[in-house]
């Protein structure tokens, strides 16, 4: 995402929702600069895909937390293989 200058916020363009997404993460976490989650929220305040989307990925997140027995414990662990080999090639399409 890419810091914008504050001279003519008017004439800015938004982010797009792909560089929303890309820094996901990072905004849940916190590890945006001010100016990037400024941008962030920006969007946010136009889209509300995206919002939506925010909100289902936080509920995913929690509930993904919740039926862990020990949410430290590696998922190589808990979940079978076959499904992780799935997930990680669905990622890669």
């Amino acid at each position: 995402m890419t810091s914008a200058s504050p001279d003519r916020p008017s004439q800015r363009p938004y982010p797009t929702c792909r560089e929303v997404l890309d820094f996901l993460m990072s905004y849940l976490d916190e590890e945006l600069s001010p100016d990037q989650r400024h941008e962030f929220d920006r969007h946010l305040a136009v889209c509300p895909s995206c919002v939506n989307y925010l909100e289902s990925y936080k509920t995913a997140v929690r509930l993904g937390k919740a039926v862990m027995v020990d949410p430290e414990q590696a998922a190589e662990e808990v979940v079978p293989e076959s499904l992780l080999r799935a997930i990680r090639e669905a990622r890669t399409k």
